[in-house]
């Protein structure tokens, strides 16, 4: 049986949910910039540098957006950030493993990131990321509310691909569609024939071959980076290569998931 929430139980859910994105957008900023990527300009430019990436980072829309809409993405980054952190030092397995499930668990599109890892031979990483998924998913069918997985099966996972309209929202054809899904279905949407066949039958052919040929690449680079002979010199452009690529490929990519481009 479904137990609805009250308007309380709302409230307080969104004001949780808004202090964690907070605490994790302070978590990002300080991670990126002070461990990951430090950049530390000339004394005379150093102060004017820090205030001009604040501001431009706080005035970036996609992270207005993310509050506003109760977004998950500023969460799923900071954890990410973790990942990559771990990845560049050569942490130990759990330390990315962890993370890296937790990010599966909040937005499934960081799945793709396990393929770097056993690119990067972090073997034993990407086995304790699955390991963890399954135990998460394992205790969620015996912890969530009745019906809660049943509900997954029968209505999201079936129209949560390519060439479909996610269940309870609007068409993915909306030009604020930014991914490759989003790219075909505005072109079938405006463009009703391609070489004399109706587009709508070859726009899931076409979208699959597009994602394929596009994470084809990437992990083609980032193997490329690996066999250089120094893996972690490479770390931070093949951990952003993953990140255009988990952006381009997932079904639905909106306004507030660009914040996952900047870096």
């Amino acid at each position: 049986n479904r137990v609805k929430p009250g308007p309380d139980q709302y409230c307080f859910a969104g004001g949780c949910l808004l202090a964690a994105n907070h605490v994790c957008f302070a978590a990002f900023l300080y991670l990126f910039f002070f461990r990951i990527a430090p950049r530390e300009p000339e004394m005379p430019f150093r102060g004017l540098a820090a205030v001009a990436a604040s501001v431009y980072v706080l005035a970036f829309y996609p992270v207005v957006d993310n509050l506003l809409w109760g977004q998950i993405n500023l969460i799923v980054l900071a954890l990410l950030c973790l990942v990559w952190h771990g990845l560049k030092r050569g942490g130990r397995d759990l330390e990315l493993a962890l993370p890296l499930s937790l990010a599966i668990l909040l937005k499934s599109y960081p799945v793709l990131l396990l393929a770097l890892l056993l690119v990067k031979r972090r073997f034993g990483a990407a086995a304790w990321a699955v390991g963890l998924v399954a135990l998460y998913t394992a205790a969620s069918w015996a912890v969530l509310p009745q019906g809660v997985w049943g509900e997954w099966l029968t209505n999201l996972a079936p129209t949560g691909g390519y060439g479909q309209r996610p269940f309870n929202l609007f068409l993915p054809v909306a030009p604020w569609n930014h991914s490759i899904n989003g790219f075909w279905l505005f072109l079938q949407d405006r463009q009703k024939e391609l070489f004399g066949l109706p587009l709508h039958y070859l726009t899931r052919a076409l979208t699959y071959v597009s994602s394929a040929a596009v994470f084809g690449v990437t992990l083609w680079l980032s193997h490329l980076c690996t066999r250089s002979g120094d893996g972690r010199r490479w770390v931070d452009f093949e951990f952003c290569l993953f990140l255009q690529t988990m952006f381009l490929v997932a079904p639905l990519s909106w306004g507030h998931h660009f914040f996952y481009l900047p870096p």
